[in-house]
């Protein structure tokens, strides 16, 4: 987690919480995630990066979940793992 918050500290362009996109032929946003694991595989293969560079993903509230084990606690945390990975 550590790394993946250097890298996003360092992102080209960023500056405070604001990010100047580079050049990019397309931009996808995807909000209100909410932990869940399933929309964010399946956007991160839909935005296919690895084959677009010039494409641009950004992801919104990827935690706060309603989305909670049987005996309490937020699952959250299973996005920003993902997350973390894929940075």
């Amino acid at each position: 987690l550590q790394r993946a918050c250097e890298l996003v500290r360092s992102t080209p362009g960023r500056e405070g919480r604001f990010v100047q996109l580079g050049p990019c032929s397309e931009v996808i946003v995807a909000g209100d995630l909410h932990g869940h694991v399933d929309n964010l595989q399946a956007i991160y293969k839909l935005a296919d990066l690895q084959n677009h560079p010039n494409r641009h993903l950004v992801l919104q509230e990827v935690i706060h979940s309603t989305r909670y084990y049987p005996k309490g606690g937020d699952r959250s945390h299973q996005a920003l793992d993902l997350f973390a990975a894929l940075k």
